[in-house]
């Protein structure tokens, strides 16, 4: 008797993104250079992912593109609570082998002929998770896990009537804490299938720190002297049996 098929999202992984190594590494040592120079002024969220835009576009492969601020109306998307709402960043692929013929005569816009169609590859959003500062308005860590929860929900209903092939992200970059929902005291990605019932993993964590004297392990470290990023991928509602 033949096996049931598995039809769990979660059961087959895609692998990691070409961009993500060199770009999540180079964001949290790049918080971490901020950090030693301005570190009584917390890094905004615009600034993360506008310096998340300079890693990922050198990053990513000749056939894409990265566009940031994308409304989700653009994106093919029939939900109406997320029309009127914007996507991070967003990297779709081009046809390379057609857009250098339409770059070397543009001429042929005005013979009618379009430019290669963009597929969309992926959608990221990008949040921000910090120690709780009156001073700069930063809410409690638990009101920052219900706005990254809002986000994965976001992306899951984008996704649930989206092409098998899009995937979806979230990107975590903290500064001098660590996400215990998602790291785990030693600095690894904590094996989780879902937050608030949406369906999710930590794929990978890159992490930070402050040099020390003495060689020592991870967990013996202050949580506060390490910065981490951390790539969530969001995947589609279980199917209904």
């Amino acid at each position: 008797m033949a096996s049931p098929k598995n039809t769990s999202n979660l059961s087959a992984l895609k692998p990691i993104p070409s961009w993500a190594n060199s770009a999540l590494q180079g964001i949290v040592y790049w918080v971490g250079y901020r950090d030693s120079y301005y570190r009584h002024h917390l890094l905004s969220e615009s600034a993360i992912v506008s310096e998340l835009c300079n890693l990922i576009n050198a990053n990513m492969d000749q056939e894409n593109r990265l566009y940031c601020e994308v409304m989700y109306q653009d994106l093919n998307c029939t939900e109406n609570e997320l029309k009127q709402k914007r996507a991070d960043l967003v990297i779709k692929r081009v046809n390379t082998t057609q857009d250098a013929k339409f770059q070397e005569n543009p001429e042929s816009k005005n013979e009618g002929k379009e430019p290669p169609k963009e597929f969309i590859e992926c959608v990221i959003e990008v949040k921000r998770f910090v120690p709780q500062q009156a001073r700069y308005h930063v809410p409690s860590t638990g009101k920052q896990y219900t706005q990254i929860s809002k986000d994965l929900e976001r992306l899951q209903k984008f996704l649930d009537k989206q092409p098998d092939s899009l995937r979806a992200f979230c990107i975590l970059v903290t500064h001098h804490i660590r996400p215990d929902k998602f790291i785990t005291e030693n600095g690894m990605a904590r094996k989780i299938k879902e937050m608030n019932g949406v369906p999710c993993r930590v794929l990978r964590v890159w992490r930070a720190m402050h040099s020390v004297k003495k060689r020592s392990s991870v967990e013996n470290q202050p949580q506060n002297r390490t910065h981490y990023a951390c790539l969530i991928e969001v995947f589609r509602s279980s199917p209904k049996v």
